[in-house]
């Protein structure tokens, strides 16, 4: 009786041991992402702050590409 349980206890140990690698592995590669999405958040607002910190193109390189249309007075 006492063998048994103890096998049961090792067998419950190594399952529990088992998971909790799979737990770290995925932990891990949740942080691996995790810092990637903040080197792309980052990326973006560095460029988007240098973007609306720039004066438009048109007033850079002096030409209209793009005129102003007022859709509301069609």
């Amino acid at each position: 009786m006492l063998n048994s349980k103890t096998r049961e206890l090792i067998a419950l140990q190594e399952e529990a041991q088992a998971r909790l690698v799979e737990t770290r592995k995925s932990f891990v590669e949740g942080m691996k992402i995790a810092k990637e999405v903040k080197a792309d958040l980052d990326y973006v607002h560095r460029k988007v702050k240098y973007v609306s910190s720039s004066p438009p193109l048109s007033a850079q390189s002096g030409c209209n590409f793009f005129p102003t249309f007022n859709f509301l007075n069609v």
